[in-house]
């Protein structure tokens, strides 16, 4: 009668497993790296029509004093202001201010300006 001729080592067991568990997470994360990129990238091909919508418009309206003031100018006793948003501070709103894509959109960021009143966004700059 033959059998195995390995003793059988909890230890080595344990460590396989945990070698195991590691090389999933790093394919896992991988793919949440891949997919993250995927999303800026789409986002960044589509950011003039997003930008458009009216959630994100309202969002900018709300927030318009966070951003910095590159001009201002008063016409008919409307205050006119140029603003400028980083593409990051968009994808933070849309994906999430702690998201990978939120990360990654740092990582090559770049300025969008605005010209707003405080009831509307009449333009943007890329």
């Amino acid at each position: 009668m033959s059998g195995c001729s390995r003793k059988w080592n909890p230890d080595s067991q344990f460590e396989e497993e945990i070698n195991n568990i590691k090389i999933k997470t790093k394919a896992r994360q991988n793919e949440l790296d891949d997919k993250a990129l995927r999303n800026v990238i789409n986002l960044k091909s589509d950011l003039f029509v997003r930008i458009q919508e009216n959630d994100i418009q309202d969002w900018l309206l709300i927030n318009r004093t966070i951003f910095p003031l590159v001009a201002k100018t008063f016409h008919n006793s409307i205050s006119w202001e140029k603003r400028k948003i980083m593409f990051s501070e968009f994808a933070g709103y849309i994906f999430g201010r702690n998201s990978s894509e939120h990360i990654l959109a740092q990582k090559r960021d770049f300025g969008i300006h605005f010209v707003c009143n405080s009831t509307e966004i009449t333009s943007f700059e890329f």
